[in-house]
């Protein structure tokens, strides 16, 4: 399976790695899986799908318990 490193995310979906980070907090997307040996965060396609649906949400203004409801 591959997976994508949080700089990888956040080139490809617009959003900064503190938001996704704050996103995996917050319950928005997650939990995100982790490197066995390094703990970073790799995400998988699935992932990078929502947070681009997260982003186009932000986008459009719709706040974070709305986004949730979505």
């Amino acid at each position: 399976m591959t997976t994508l490193s949080i700089q990888d995310v956040s080139r490809r979906s617009g959003l900064s790695e503190p938001t996704l980070r704050y996103y995996e907090d917050v319950g928005l997307v997650g939990p995100i899986g982790r490197d066995p040996s390094s703990r970073h965060r790799r995400y998988r396609e699935e992932d990078l799908d929502t947070l681009q649906a997260l982003a186009c949400l932000r986008a459009m203004g719709v706040e974070i318990e709305d986004m949730r409801t979505y």
